[in-house]
């Protein structure tokens, strides 16, 4: 995402509702705790998905709304 940010922002504003966010983040609380280079790949990751989302409805739809809707649960 951060290697292309006018495409990134683009893309997100494209398919902001298909995509579903996701981290196999290894840090145990949220700082980087266990994970060797000291910091949150999940963290970082949606900040930067923030940061380039067009707007918060799609930041929204991309890290819950979507994901809800797939696994059936009320949203």
């Amino acid at each position: 995402m951060t290697r292309d940010p006018d495409f990134t922002r683009g893309f997100l504003e494209r398919h902001s509702r298909k995509l579903i966010w996701g981290s196999d983040c290894p840090c145990h609380d949220g700082r980087g705790a266990g994970y060797n280079a000291s910091y949150c790949i999940a963290g970082r990751c949606l900040e930067a998905l923030k940061k380039y989302s067009p707007d918060d409805a799609a930041y929204r739809r991309i890290t819950y709304e979507n994901g809800a809707k797939l696994l059936k649960l009320n949203t």
